[in-house]
């Protein structure tokens, strides 16, 4: 393998997209709505079509505004904005929202989990005189497994291929 083809590979194997929420936690506290936004750049060489943003949760009502953004060319941000809105049985809890970004040909570009603070009393970062509530961002991707079962792969060829030409010289010497 050269090292050209070694560098698409490696290439091919990152990242898709960055996402970029605008918060780290959505805290609805006494409010009944809050809204953030969540930036998406296209990392690759080709654009993405049909780009959609999908969020699920049974605890509160999710808009999101664009639903789908027909194009997103390379480099290029696209930018959602979201809506949670309280509703009657909406727990006074924090629960996590599980956010997924889809494209044509791509079902799960990136998938992640956000939390929704509804405690009461849950004020928007600005209003708290600087202190920092912790808030969890955990990133899934489809791409993690397969490329460290390559990488492996990469890393373990030359290995088993030294210990086979070492196996034959030593037969070959005999």
């Amino acid at each position: 393998m050269s090292g050209g083809s070694l560098l698409g590979v490696l290439f091919l194997l990152g990242e898709l997209v960055s996402v970029m929420p605008s918060v780290d936690m959505v805290r609805l506290g006494d409010a009944e709505e809050s809204r953030f936004e969540l930036t998406v750049r296209n990392m690759q060489v080709m654009e993405l079509d049909k780009l959609t943003l999908d969020i699920k949760t049974e605890r509160c009502e999710v808009s999101v505004k664009p639903k789908t953004i027909a194009h997103c060319h390379p480099s290029d941000r696209c930018l959602f904005e979201i809506t949670v809105r309280r509703q009657a049985d909406t727990p006074e809890t924090r629960f996590p929202i599980l956010v997924t970004l889809s494209a044509e040909g791509h079902p799960k570009l990136s998938r992640f989990r956000m939390l929704v603070d509804a405690l009461p009393g849950a004020v928007p970062p600005a209003a708290r005189d600087g202190w920092i509530d912790v808030g969890v961002l955990r990133v899934e991707g489809d791409a993690g497994r397969k490329r460290g079962w390559i990488l492996a792969m990469l890393g373990l060829l030359p290995v088993i291929g030294l210990l086979i030409l070492g196996a034959w010289l030593k037969r070959r010497a005999k």
